[in-house]
């Protein structure tokens, strides 16, 4: 016979956590961003993006999410994009942030003039 005390931690563990939550791209924001290019080099000019931000999670329970940053010309056209895990295989707690710097992934590129970044795609680890 299981005691009162194992009973009530089952019942609180399947209201804790239930079955059907689930976390979507809704769920996840792109806070802060900012897009800049820096140039760390001395002796001579190596133009690098910072793409930084914080990645939100307003789902119930923890996840991780992946962005896509897309790179447009002076026109609208798209230059470029990439895609990654900020968090890797880290979950982001509910009402979390999660600082990311995603520039090393766009190379220079001078007819860049714009850029946006969106949330793709959301995974519990």
């Amino acid at each position: 016979m299981r005691s009162l005390a194992a009973i009530v931690a089952v019942l609180a563990a399947s209201i804790a956590a239930p079955a059907s939550a689930k976390c979507f791209t809704a769920h996840f924001e792109a806070v802060g961003v900012q897009i800049a290019v820096n140039n760390p080099c001395t002796l001579t000019p190596c133009p690098v993006y910072a793409i930084t931000g914080q990645l939100k999670n307003n789902c119930p329970q923890p996840a991780g999410a992946a962005l896509k940053i897309t790179a447009f010309d002076a026109k609208g056209l798209v230059v470029t994009t990439a895609e990654a895990w900020p968090a890797s295989v880290r979950n982001i707690a509910p009402g979390g942030l999660y600082a990311f710097d995603m520039g090393s992934l766009i190379l220079f590129d001078e007819r860049i003039k714009t850029a946006t970044v969106e949330i793709i795609d959301v995974r519990t680890w």
